[in-house]
């Protein structure tokens, strides 16, 4: 399959809510894929940094109330 195909279906196979098809077609693709692997994995730090800002961000807003 098509990498941007893939790239257009990983924030929803990311996000579990993509079809058990489209599932194993990313699964398949990314096997094989070094990257469409990558890009996976960097939304999932991306991810992780935009949990650690809204973290950082509510503890400043429950010392300043």
């Amino acid at each position: 399959m098509n990498c941007k195909i893939i790239q257009d279906l990983l924030p929803l196979y990311r996000d579990e809510v993509c079809s058990q098809e489209s599932r194993q077609a990313v699964d398949e693709h990314i096997q094989s894929c070094p990257h469409c692997a990558e890009v996976l994995r960097e939304m999932g730090r991306e991810e992780n940094l935009d949990r650690e800002t809204a973290d950082v961000d509510r503890e400043k807003a429950q010392v300043i109330a």
